[in-house]
């Protein structure tokens, strides 16, 4: 327990519980979104100074959310091991108890911990009732996957089709540029922070939304190794059904709306998720098909401003009879001759009678001349 009168009830001006929006004396800067299994928590970095607590001082503060509220704060120790920092702790705070990775000291509404990792020898201090209410909820799901993994599993794939393809992308928050393997020249790939792609226990650590035209056309995740690959190919057979297509290393599916493609790239030993709209595939792989294979009708090609695809609207001549008039006579007046006219008239004629088909781009809306 703590001291009396020692119990830390929150950081600074900031008490457990208080909405992200009030603390306005604070100054922090939102650094990351840790996904869980009870929901986000977004960590914000304190940059109001240096900060030391009893004799220790603290390289980084940060501050946790969770649900908006704040209920924890933490930070890795400068210069010290975690005998002297749990001597100095117990002689400020009280006595606590020595755990498995540090030191635990639980009072009547805060836990305080210092945790060795890795990166060095971690210290925090949160809400009691908070971090319990993780641990329950954390617990709960870990019961319900245990008793019934499969099912959990089944319906976390069936919401592949119940994904609102074609979303715009100004609905979605807080995405960043990113690069992603291109199937068609006008998609572009974002990305959130922090963000990770979950089924069941398999975990792929990036995941990217895919945009054609602004609009959301798939989902994109990556996984170092192989387990990943391993661990899918049964869970969606038994899903999905017999596999569709594909190869040794990547197999096709099709869910309703969804079509679900898993592979293997040996080269980079990495496992790839893709989630596709399976209207907006078909109708760009059309556009594709017929630029490769030269449709008679040649009536799509690449925008030079976009890149998206560009469709044919019309044909004409280069320029008109109007305009070999109107050279003919600037002609004539410049070089004061009949003939020098009729000459600057002739060679506008070579170049308006020219014909050319017009392209417009469905995205950007320029128009693309190419001679015929």
């Amino acid at each position: 327990m703590f001291i009396r009168g020692k119990e830390p009830t929150g950081f600074k001006d900031a008490v457990w519980g208080n909405d992200i929006v009030d603390l306005r004396n604070i100054e922090i800067k939102a650094v990351d979104t840790v996904n869980t299994d009870y929901g986000d928590i977004n960590v914000y970095c304190y940059k109001g100074g240096d900060f030391n607590i009893a004799e220790i001082s603290v390289e980084e503060i940060y501050m946790y959310f969770w649900r908006n509220k704040f209920y924890l704060v933490g930070g890795y120790l400068k210069d010290l091991n975690l005998e002297e920092a749990k001597k100095i702790l117990v002689k400020e705070f009280g006595e606590g108890e020595d755990t498995e990775s540090g030191f635990r000291l639980e009072g009547e509404i805060t836990l305080l911990e210092l945790k060795e990792d890795n990166e060095g020898l971690w210290f925090q201090y949160g809400s009691k009732t908070t971090i319990e209410q993780q641990e329950a909820l954390q617990n709960v799901e870990k019961e319900e996957q245990e008793e019934n993994p499969d099912k959990s599993i089944e319906e976390e794939i069936k919401a592949f089709s119940r994904i609102d393809w074609g979303q715009k992308k100004e609905v979605f928050s807080g995405l960043t540029e990113t690069e992603i393997p291109k199937i068609f020249p006008s998609m572009k790939g974002y990305e959130k922070k922090g963000e990770i792609f979950k089924i069941g226990n398999t975990i792929f650590s990036r995941k990217a939304y895919m945009f054609v035209n602004d609009e959301l056309f798939g989902i994109w995740c990556r996984e170092a190794g192989s387990a990943n690959w391993e661990k899918l190919q049964d869970i969606f057979t038994d899903i999905f059904g017999e596999i569709e297509s594909g190869d040794q290393n990547n197999l096709w599916w099709t869910y309703k709306g969804t079509i679900v493609e898993l592979s293997y790239l040996s080269e980079g030993n990495y496992t790839q998720l893709t989630l596709f709209s399976k209207k907006m595939v078909m109708e760009n792989t059309e556009k594709k098909e017929a630029m490769a294979t030269g449709r008679p009708s040649g009536d799509i090609i690449i925008c030079p401003y976009c890149g998206d695809y560009a469709e044919y609207e019309k044909e004409r001549n280069q320029g008109t009879a109007i305009d070999n008039i109107s050279t003919g006579i600037i002609g004539g007046l410049l070089t004061r001759n009949f003939w020098g006219g009729l000459m600057a008239a002739n060679m506008a004629a070579g170049y308006n009678n020219r014909r050319i088909k017009i392209y417009r781009c469905q995205r950007c809306g320029n128009a693309i001349e190419v001679p015929i």
